[in-house]
């Protein structure tokens, strides 16, 4: 392995550790209210989310409702089947919302675009998640953090056995920027499994999840952990 690589290696490593410590200090975040702070995320000057990328989630999202209200009327849901699940993700984030559609009471929203490989107890695969950040209704937390509304969707799949799981997220995020100018977010979410393919085409489960990051200009990586259930097709 080249000097470069294990230099990055170990800066991602030193990174990861900073988020983690910070995200600890945050704790558990609660639903944030609306308030007069705006998020740090919005001084970023980041390009916008593609046209191609929001038009993507949005049909993402709405096919994610869509089977959600399919899963509680209609399913026929297996036994209840504890869910694990951590993965090491890198992404982008955008200055406008994942899908084009922003419900913060100025406009501004930001999207945090994150895909990295996943393990469970259930199985491994590929992830891929979209978080509409709103930027507006914040309120500030003790620790110095600003915490603001986050909602989003994520679909875990394995290409090989044509299985996918798709989720939806609704939470709150808490960001604080580091003396080296990046900024770190922690989301907290609980999940809602909405269907998807295979085994997993009628499936529901709920659960929580934390998704912590660091964020340097369009650049973005981090880590997923969901601890929960599943009910996958009996």
């Amino acid at each position: 392995m080249s000097k470069l690589k294990l230099v990055k290696r170990g800066f991602f490593r030193l990174s990861m550790v900073a988020a983690w410590l910070v995200a600890a200090s945050i704790g558990p975040i609660p639903l944030a209210q609306a308030g007069s702070v705006r998020s740090p995320l919005a001084a970023l000057d980041t390009p916008p989310i593609s046209s191609q990328t929001k038009n993507l989630w949005a049909g993402r999202f709405s096919a994610a409702r869509d089977q959600e209200s399919g899963v509680f009327s209609n399913s026929r849901p297996g036994p209840v089947t504890p869910l694990s699940a951590r993965a090491e993700v890198t992404g982008t984030y955008g200055s406008t919302s994942c899908t084009g559609t922003c419900d913060a009471t100025n406009g501004d929203c930001g999207c945090l675009l994150f895909s990295g490989h996943l393990a469970s107890n259930t199985s491994t695969g590929q992830i891929e998640t979209a978080i509409n950040l709103n930027l507006d209704d914040c309120s500030p937390s003790p620790n110095g953090a600003v915490c603001c509304p986050a909602d989003g969707a994520a679909i875990a799949f394995n290409p090989r056995d044509t299985i996918e799981l798709d989720v939806l997220l609704a939470g709150s995020y808490c960001s604080i920027s580091t003396p080296g100018g990046s900024l770190i977010v922690t989301v907290n979410a609980n999940y809602l499994a909405a269907g998807g393919k295979g085994r997993y085409a009628n499936a529901g489960g709920t659960g929580s999840s934390q998704i912590s990051g660091v964020i340097n200009g369009p650049a973005a990586f981090g880590w997923i952990n969901a601890n929960g259930n599943v009910q996958p097709n009996p």
